[in-house]
C-alpha cells in the first residue's frame, strides 16, 4: 500500500471514530421526547416510565390556605424496588435551586429533604430517610407532618422516625409543584403516584391513621373538606389533574418531556455508582480515539509524541465539549462537566499507547517506519 493510500486509510478510521463518538453521544437526537406519563387503566393515578412529568403552571404556596403553625404532606405512592441513584419524584420550590423541599427514592429507601429550623432557630438542610419502604414494590402511604413540637413521618398509618427538635420552615411549601424527576432532569423516577395531599396543619396520629384508611377505601371526602391542595388522580385520562379542594392550581401533563432547569456542565454534588460506570465507560470509549488521532499526527504529520498528544487530547476535549454543549438541548442526556474531565483523560491515554504495531496491523508496515 503506498504512503498516500495508508495516510487515507487512516484519515477515513479517525474521522469515522470521530463520527461514532458524536452519534454515541447525542443517540436517539431526541430534542422533542414524549412525556412518558400515563393514567392507571384499573385504578386512580399515574405511571411515570423515567422521563415523565407533570407539574404546576405557576408559583404557588399552598400555605396561602393556612397559617405558619403547621403543615403536612400526605403520598400514596407504589416506586419501583432499587433504585441504583438518588431519584426525586416530588420537589416543590424555584427550580433555580438546590434546597427545595424534595421527596425522593434511593435504593429501596425513601427520602424527605427539606430546610428545617432547630431549637435555636438556625435554618438548614437536612435528609430524613426510611429505610426500606419501596422494598416490597407495593403501594405505601407516606405522611409527614411538621409544626412547634417539630417533624414525624409516618408510613402507613404508623411513626417511623420522629424529630422533635426539627421543624420544616414555611418556605418550603412556595414555589413550583414538579412531579417526576429533578428540575434539571438528571435524575428521573420510575413509579407511581396514587394521591396527593397537603394540609395547612399539624395532624395528630389519629388523624394520619384515619387518612390512611380512607385514602385505602377511596373515601376521600374528609380529606377534600380537610385539605389546602388535594390530587386524587382519579381523572383516567387528558392532560390536567384537578385540586379537588379548588383551592390550588392544576397540575398540567405536557406532551413533551422537557427540564425546568437547564444544567450545562453540571458537575454532580455527591458520586453515585453509576457516576463511577459512567467515568469508565467515557474514558474507555475515548481511548481509541486518542490513539488513532495522536497517531495521525504522529506518522502523518511528523509531530513529536509529546505534540501529537497535547494536539489530541486538546481535540478530545473540542469534542467531548460540543457533545456536552449539543446535550442541552436533549432533554433525555445530561451535560456534566465529569464526562467532559473523562474524555480528556480518555483521549490523553489513547495517546500515549505506543503506535508502532498497531499502525503496523492497520495499515501495513510503511507508515510505521518510525515512533
Amino acid at each position: 500500500m503506498t504512503q498516500s493510500g495508508t495516510t487515507r486509510r487512516l484519515g477515513f478510521v479517525c474521522f469515522g471514530l470521530l463520527a461514532g463518538l458524536l452519534i454515541a453521544g447525542l443517540w436517539p437526537f431526541n430534542f422533542f421526547p414524549r412525556n412518558r406519563v400515563s393514567w392507571l387503566q384499573n385504578q386512580n393515578g399515574l405511571h411515570f416510565d423515567r422521563y415523565g412529568e407533570i407539574y404546576s403552571p405557576a408559583l404557588w404556596s399552598p400555605r396561602a390556605a393556612g397559617s405558619e403553625e403547621g403543615f403536612s404532606i400526605e403520598l400514596w405512592l407504589r416506586g419501583e424496588t432499587n433504585y441504583r441513584t438518588y431519584s426525586p419524584f416530588v420537589i416543590i420550590g424555584d427550580p433555580l435551586h438546590t434546597d427545595n423541599f424534595v421527596i425522593a427514592q434511593s435504593l429501596s429507601d425513601l427520602v424527605v429533604q427539606g430546610r428545617f429550623r432547630d431549637n435555636s432557630n438556625p435554618v438548614g438542610v437536612a435528609k430524613l430517610w426510611m429505610n426500606g419502604a419501596c422494598r416490597q414494590g407495593r403501594p405505601r402511604f407516606l405522611t409527614i407532618t411538621s409544626g412547634a413540637q417539630g417533624t414525624t413521618v409516618y408510613l402507613e398509618g404508623a411513626v417511623v422516625n420522629a424529630y422533635p427538635n426539627l421543624t420544616l420552615t414555611a418556605n418550603n411549601f412556595s414555589g413550583r409543584l414538579l412531579l417526576g424527576h429533578a428540575p434539571e432532569g438528571q435524575e428521573v423516577w420510575s413509579g407511581d403516584l396514587l394521591g396527593l395531599a397537603f394540609y395547612p396543619r399539624t395532624l395528630a396520629p389519629s388523624e394520619v391513621s384515619e387518612h390512611y384508611q380512607a385514602w385505602r377505601e377511596s373515601k376521600t371526602a374528609e380529606l377534600v373538606r380537610d385539605g389546602a391542595g388535594v390530587y386524587l388522580f382519579d381523572e383516567h385520562g387528558g392532560n390536567v389533574v384537578h385540586d379537588r379542594t379548588n383551592i390550588m392550581p392544576d397540575l398540567v401533563i405536557p406532551k413533551m418531556f422537557r427540564r425546568l432547569q437547564t444544567a450545562v456542565l453540571a458537575v454532580p454534588t455527591k458520586l453515585t455508582p453509576s457516576d463511577w460506570e459512567d467515568a469508565a465507560v467515557n474514558i474507555l470509549g475515548f481511548i481509541p480515539f486518542g490513539f488513532l488521532v495522536a497517531a495521525y499526527f504522529q506518522e502523518v504529520a511528523q509531530y513529536t509524541r509529546s505534540r501529537a498528544v497535547l494536539t489530541t487530547i486538546l481535540l478530545g476535549g473540542v469534542t467531548s465539549l460540543a457533545i456536552e454543549l449539543l446535550q442541552v438541548y436533549l432533554p433525555t442526556r445530561d451535560s456534566s462537566l465529569l464526562d467532559l474531565i473523562n474524555n480528556c483523560i480518555g483521549s490523553g491515554l489513547g495517546g500515549v499507547i505506543p503506535c508502532r504495531f498497531f499502525l503496523r496491523c492497520l495499515t501495513g508496515p510503511g507508515l510505521a517506519s518510525r515512533e
